[in-house]
């Protein structure tokens, strides 16, 4: 079994390196769950963080029928401003955790709230998990012959956790690109009114 994690990494590295690059390196984590790094090419205001390990078990879907994926095997990815890296790193390494402490899952379109603000002063108090704004063969790749699908974790406001819960993940996410606003900027103002 050790050798098919193993394996897994490797191959969850592998395909992350080909999408943002082969310049990511190890910041942060355990044996169990990584985090990974990769510096923004032009300003270095940002870099995009994205977990490795997460997808060496598959999450539990129980009868839950939403999920597209029968055995979810995930990682996660955000984008970040450099001055708030830490608070995103941290976000990420313990929402890789979440699905295996709660006997859930985390796929495309769900919601989690935070419990409080992400950082001090910000108004983001939850996470939605879209799909990346990538090729769909970067998106959803496989690793070890088994499926793993990539989620883009967007901190949001309370308004945009209530309107997902109104009118659902469509709406949030238009009103979310449509608003042309930095979605890596956890200080930034809600995109619903």
């Amino acid at each position: 079994m050790r050798g098919i994690a193993i394996g897994m990494v490797r191959s969850v590295i592998e395909h992350l390196r080909t999408v943002f690059g082969n310049t990511g390196r190890q910041v942060a984590g355990d044996a169990e769950v990584s985090l990974w790094e990769w510096q923004d090419d032009g300003s270095h205001e940002f870099v995009t963080l994205a977990t490795v390990g997460m997808s060496t078990h598959s999450q539990s879907v129980g009868t839950n029928k939403s999920c597209p994926s029968k055995e979810p095997r995930t990682e996660l990815f955000c984008y970040s401003r450099r001055s708030t890296r830490q608070s995103m790193e941290q976000l990420l390494l313990d929402l890789a955790e979440y699905p295996f402490r709660k006997g859930t899952f985390l796929f495309w379109w769900q919601t989690v709230p935070l419990g409080k603000p992400l950082v001090d002063a910000s108004k983001m108090v939850a996470v939605f998990l879209s799909m990346p704004p990538l090729p769909a063969s970067d998106a959803t790749f496989e690793a070890q012959g088994a499926r793993v699908d990539l989620l883009w974790v967007i901190p949001i406001s309370a308004d945009e956790l209530s309107l997902f819960r109104r009118e659902g993940a469509d709406a949030l996410e238009t009103a979310l690109m449509e608003s042309g606003t930095d979605l890596s900027d956890p200080f930034r103002d809600s995109v619903v009114t």
